[in-house]
């Protein structure tokens, strides 16, 4: 048996250099083949196999809006006015965040860097159950209009642009020209919850009473009642 593979693997090996231009061809292709699947592979798994890193996992829930009876998509994002119903409904939701992409320039070092960060309701890290590392995070009084502007960094620009100071809580930050005070810095292993690259948090400070209709800028997470604690009074 392992005479015959020899005997392959020399033959194999005869062929390909009888012909350089297939050899060449047939190894860019499989690994161009490995490649491709190992990409996918890990997406996969960092979303589907592998448990969300977060309490009561299957338990979050994404909303969105479907436009297609106005002729628009069937996943459109949400607005700040179905943020503001949505939040109101406590017997769909325990809680409800939304989330909007925000890219400030940091000016924590001699040279500014922008930064990939994100503006979400004050509920945002409470729906997972992220506690912090250090400080906390946001309340809801945080996140109304004209509220001071707060931040909560991740461990990685705490340790990169602040060197893991442990008095960085209370401090100013300029991000995108405005200051910032530092309320928060969270766990080295948290992931975000939609933009997996942000690295800073701030309150979106939304008008609730009076929210606008028109603009589906919002994406959305969401907590579902502990429905087993209704089961067991039932």
């Amino acid at each position: 048996m392992l005479y015959q593979i020899l005997q392959d693997v020399r033959y194999a090996v005869r062929v390909l250099r009888k012909s350089p231009t297939f050899s060449v061809v047939a190894v860019l292709t499989l690994a161009l083949g490995i490649g491709a699947n190992t990409a996918i592979f890990s997406v996969v798994n960092a979303l589907l196999l592998r448990p969300l890193p977060y309490h009561d996992a299957d338990r979050l829930v994404t909303v969105w809006l479907d436009m297609r009876a106005r002729g628009g998509p069937a996943d459109e994002w949400a607005t700040p006015g179905n943020y503001a119903d949505w939040r109101n409904e406590k017997a769909v939701f325990e809680q409800i965040a939304v989330i909007t992409a925000w890219r400030p320039t940091l000016n924590a070092r001699a040279e500014p860097e922008p930064v990939p960060g994100e503006q979400v309701s004050h509920e945002y890290f409470s729906v997972p159950g992220v506690v912090p590392a250090l400080g906390r995070t946001f309340r809801r009084e945080d996140d109304v209009p004209n509220a001071p502007r707060v931040v909560v960094i991740s461990d990685g620009i705490w340790r990169r642009h602040f060197g893991a100071a442990p008095d960085v809580v209370g401090k100013t930050v300029a991000l995108g020209g405005q200051l910032h005070e530092i309320i928060g810095v969270l766990p080295a292993g948290f992931r975000p919850i939609v933009s997996a690259s942000a690295d800073l948090w701030r309150q979106l400070r939304l008008n609730t009473v009076t929210p606008s209709r028109g603009s589906v800028v919002l994406r959305t997470v969401a907590r579902l009642p502990d429905r087993r604690q209704d089961q067991g009074r039932a």
